[in-house]
């Protein structure tokens, strides 16, 4: 049965209802491959324990701990270790003076105070 093919919301050339389903069938067998795909990426083991995801709580079980729990749930393991497992940043209570810390980022990062206000447009010169 011909139907009017659509193009950015216009009439075009006519088309078939059928031809219409298939590509939508198409579409859906795309997306639910891309959703296996990234399921391994997805469903990964976070546990930390311990204030923060820290491993507070676990010490040095923590590691082994997560990765346990990760095979145990059939997920994957979370690489990246957590801040409270001997890390230099481990040591650090506090950061002194945070706003002057922000205050110096922003003048490296725009420097000579070139930094647009929210009102004005950018003027697109870069």
């Amino acid at each position: 049965m011909p139907i009017a093919g659509r193009t950015n919301g216009q009439h075009a050339l006519p088309a078939t209802f059928g031809f219409k389903v298939a590509v939508w069938i198409d579409e859906l067998l795309r997306h639910t491959e891309r959703l296996g795909q990234a399921a391994p990426r997805l469903f990964v083991a976070m546990l930390g324990g311990g204030g923060a995801g820290t491993y507070a709580s676990l010490g040095k079980m923590g590691l082994p701990v997560q990765a346990g729990i990760g095979r145990l749930l059939g997920f994957g393991e979370f690489i990246i270790e957590s801040a409270g497992s001997d890390q230099a940043l481990q040591t650090v209570d506090h950061i002194p003076y945070p706003e002057q810390l922000y205050l110096e980022i922003c003048g490296l990062i725009f420097p000579n105070g070139e930094q647009a206000s929210p009102d004005e447009p950018d003027s697109g010169d870069d």
